[in-house]
């Protein structure tokens, strides 16, 4: 027997030589885009080249790994946990086992990860001739192996792969692995011997207090503060929520000179919580004494047996006992009742949402898009159930703010510890009908096409994704989705075009390249662009355009599927459907409503003729009454931001509520 292929799990600068080796020999070679192997050059030009390939990372395919992961979790995570002192240790140290959801939450990740490099290895196999074989070269699959078939989990067979010795100078884990659980540990000592040192000196009493209703984190400085009609302050009402009783939480580290200056422009209330160590201020004498008691007992247990843990559990630790430590000492500086958040799905807002509910707040999570991978899936692919992700489970929140039923029922199958799901409408169609109650869109026209008189001209605009090779959104299907724009500029000479790039033509050329895409893609992708740049009824907003102004001044939106901005123009009852230039999305869910999605050029071309000169706005209406309403967004009014206002306010004096029971 021989072995037909020989399979990377990852290719790691020592492993260059052995990927060389197998080269002379004339193997055929794959490895798996992951682990930041796909980021080195000289992988780069052998893919070009053809010489090897890679196979796509995992969420770039149909796959139920993640499904599977959240399936067997519980089984797993029993065995981990039998095994580990600390874990038990950072029960302790927050008193809620509510905790433990962190650690299921770091295993899911990389038990997604396991299955799905056993389904691609298993796919591999079904095609095998009977005298070959596999080689795998295993960086973390084969401990997992050994993991899931001991904890009693459902583990696939594989009897055409043999393992590639690891003991070699071509793979240095497992020394990389202690370095780094290694580091962790002596930094988790630190932090503590830090900590305990300045708890100890400070002085005694409580310190003064601030006293917030609401707090308003700041977790993606470029995204919430890059659009003008959808500022970082877009919940304040100058009422019940405003400067006075609001401050911003500031939890990225890396937030721009500009960004700052436009929250002291508007006189918000910060204060900076990205800081790895917030020391301690000063606590009333038991409540040192009970913390100092806390952190010396998880002292004594990470010091005998930290480095016998499992590399997981020395990590989630390393990020779990700073956010313990570091919300310890802003809780003694500042009270809310309040604290709400986009995007942090992180296992540290375990930990600080545990230390927010004991001191009485509540935490808020509210959707902020709604492109949602599983919209792409086929409506005939298995079930919702085993399309879920590792990453949107395991959130504790008091509350999510959801857009939709839809997307309510999809977090709900995940196992989380949510206790209430409410679902308020689209957040961003509120700022697009606000534009055009105020009469503020065609100001966006004339500046636009200051030669064009817009009473002649129908409006369209044009949304794109982030494309790359080996990714749901390729860039051949920019190269389509921009030569359709040509196409319809050519064939209907009464619209102007406007579009709105998601990344910076250089940005994604250098990353196509950098993953190693071919040049001439990138090169078709840059010579269509410049034909719509210098096309006179073609305007370009660069990537920081404001959508909420682009659609208000649009006659019809139309965005590359399945990004969120044709919900939010369909929530603002304005027209909008979504393009799929490949026809890569036939079947999904979306095509259950009609005419909102071309999966083709002349399906585009004929709903822009339908929709801009055959369907009046009052057919509209009856289409959004009709097919949108209630799927999409239950309200289509335009109001949800002033929802989630009201119910802020409505609950900020309410008693807390008890946790519910884990999914």
């Amino acid at each position: 027997m021989h072995h037909a292929k020989v399979i990377f799990e990852e290719i790691s600068t020592p492993q260059i030589l052995l990927l060389y080796y197998h080269l002379r020999r004339g193997s055929r070679i794959a490895f798996f885009g992951v682990a930041g192997s796909e980021k080195k050059p000289i992988l780069g030009k052998l893919v070009r080249k053809g010489r090897i390939t890679e196979i796509p990372p995992m969420g770039q395919g149909y796959n139920d790994c993640h499904g599977m992961s959240l399936d067997n979790i519980d089984r797993v995570y029993e065995f981990v946990k039998a095994s580990s002192s600390l874990i038990e240790g950072m029960i302790e140290l927050h008193e809620d086992v509510t905790i433990e959801m962190a650690y299921k939450k770091e295993l899911a990740k990389k038990l997604s990860q396991f299955y799905y490099v056993s389904s691609y290895m298993a796919q591999q196999e079904s095609m095998l001739q009977p005298d070959e074989r596999i080689l795998f070269v295993s960086s973390e699959f084969k401990r997992y192996l050994k993991l899931v078939r001991n904890s009693g989990a459902f583990c696939p067979s594989h009897d055409n792969i043999d393992f590639a010795c690891t003991q070699g100078w071509w793979n240095l884990k497992g020394i990389k692995t202690f370095v780094e659980k290694g580091t962790n540990w002596f930094l988790q000592l630190s932090v503590m011997a830090v900590f305990c040192g300045k708890l100890v000196m400070s002085p005694k009493g409580t310190p003064r207090t601030n006293k917030y209703k609401h707090a308003i984190a700041i977790v993606n400085p470029d995204f919430q503060m890059k659009f003008k009609t959808r500022p970082v302050d877009f919940l304040l009402d100058r009422n019940a929520i405003n400067k006075v009783n609001t401050v911003f939480i500031l939890l990225a580290p890396n937030i721009s000179k500009d960004n700052m200056d436009e929250i002291q422009s508007k006189g918000l209330s910060v204060i900076d919580c990205s800081k790895r160590i917030v020391l301690p201020r000063g606590f009333a004498t038991n409540e040192k004494l009970h913390l100092l008691k806390k952190i010396v007992r998880y002292n004594i247990r990470n010091i005998f047996h930290g480095l016998f843990e499992r590399d997981l559990v020395i990590h989630a630790n390393s990020v779990l006992l700073v956010t313990f430590l570091k919300w310890s000492s802003i809780l003694q500086q500042i009270s809310v009742k309040n604290l709400i958040v986009l995007n942090d799905e992180g296992i540290s807002h375990i930990s600080r949402n545990i230390l927010l509910n004991k001191s009485g707040a509540k935490t808020w999570y509210y959707a902020h898009s709604g492109s949602l991978e599983y919209f792409t899936i086929p409506l005939n692919y298995s079930s919702l159930n085993s399309n879920r992700h590792w990453l949107w489970s395991f959130l504790y929140y008091d509350y999510y703010i959801s857009w939709n039923d839809e997307m309510t029922k999809y977090y709900a199958l995940h196992p989380q510890a949510i206790r209430n799901y409410v679902t308020i409408g689209c957040l961003w169609a509120q700022p697009i009908r606000e534009i055009l109650e105020n009469g503020l869109s065609s100001n966006f026209i004339a500046k636009a096409f200051p030669e064009f008189m817009r009473t002649q001209y129908k409006v369209l605009s044009f949304f794109d994704s982030s494309y790359g090779p080996n990714s749901i959104s390729p860039l051949e299907d920019g190269i389509a989705f921009y030569r359709a724009i040509l196409n319809l500029l050519d064939e209907f000479s009464g619209i102007l075009v406007i579009i709105k790039e998601k990344k910076a033509v250089a940005t994604v050329v250098r990353l196509y390249q950098l993953h190693g895409g071919s040049r001439e893609p990138t090169e078709q992708y840059q010579s269509i662009l410049a034909e719509l740049k210098a096309h006179p009824r073609c305007h370009f907003t660069g990537y920081k355009g404001d959508p909420s102004e682009i659609m208000a001044a649009s006659h019809l939106t139309i965005t590359y599927a399945f990004s969120s901005s044709t919900l939010e123009a369909l929530s603002a009852r304005r027209k909008a459907i979504y393009f799929d230039p490949s026809n890569r999305r036939r079947g999904c869910r979306y095509d259950l409503i009609p005419n909102l999605v071309a999966h083709d050029y002349d399906e585009l071309k004929c709903l822009v003729h339908k929709l801009l000169y055959e369907t009046d706005e009052e057919e509209y209406s009856e289409f959004l009454n009709t097919h949108v309403k209630g799927v999409i967004d239950p309200y289509l009014d335009g109001k949800a931001v002033t929802r989630f206002r009201k119910l802020l306010s409505e609950k900020a004096d309410t008693p807390f509520e008890q946790s519910c029971d884990l999914a």
